[in-house]
C-alpha cells in the first residue's frame, strides 16, 4: 500500500500545474492608471467593441506578440505583431512591420500569475492633460 501512495505521488507533475510565464493568450479586462507611488487609480473594467470576441494581447514562446483589437462584431478585427523580450520584469517590444512604433515600446509588469497579469506602460506624450501624461494600467485575464 505504501508502494502505491509513493507511485501516485511521482506521477503527478510539475508539468501540470500553471506556469507564470507570459506566454499564452490574455484578455484585456482592467484599464487605469499608475499615480506617483505606483498605486493603480481610476481603474475601469475595459469596454471591448465586440461582447463575443475579446481584444487580447498573445505572446509566443519564440518571442512573438500580437495586440487583436476587435471595434464590432461585424468586421474584421485590428492585428499588430511585434518581437518581444522580457527581462526583469521589463517587457520591451519592436514592430515587425517596417512601421515606427509610435508608442512606448515596454510595459513594466507588476504582477504575473497563472491566470492574470498587471503591467503599467509610461507615456512619453507631453500633453497638458494629468491622464496623458502618466502611467498607463492594464490588467489581463489569461484566455
Amino acid at each position: 500500500m505504501l508502494l502505491s501512495v509513493a507511485f501516485m505521488n511521482l506521477s503527478c507533475s510539475n508539468d501540470d500545474e500553471p506556469t507564470n510565464s507570459i506566454v499564452g493568450t490574455w484578455e484585456r479586462s482592467k484599464t487605469g492608471y499608475i499615480d506617483s507611488n505606483n498605486e493603480p487609480y481610476d481603474v475601469k473594467d475595459y469596454e471591448h467593441g465586440c461582447t463575443t470576441n475579446k481584444d487580447n494581447w498573445t505572446f509566443t514562446e519564440n518571442g512573438n506578440y500580437t495586440i487583436t483589437e476587435y471595434y464590432n462584431c461585424d468586421s474584421e478585427p485590428y492585428t499588430e505583431n511585434f518581437n518581444y523580450t522580457l527581462t526583469d520584469k521589463i517587457l520591451s517590444y519592436t514592430s515587425q512591420s517596417n512601421e515606427v512604433v509610435t508608442m512606448n515600446n515596454s510595459f513594466t509588469i507588476i504582477s504575473l500569475t497563472a491566470t492574470h497579469l498587471k503591467v503599467k506602460q509610461t507615456n512619453n506624450k507631453l500633453s497638458k492633460s494629468t491622464k496623458d501624461s502618466s502611467n498607463r494600467y492594464y490588467e489581463f485575464v489569461r484566455k
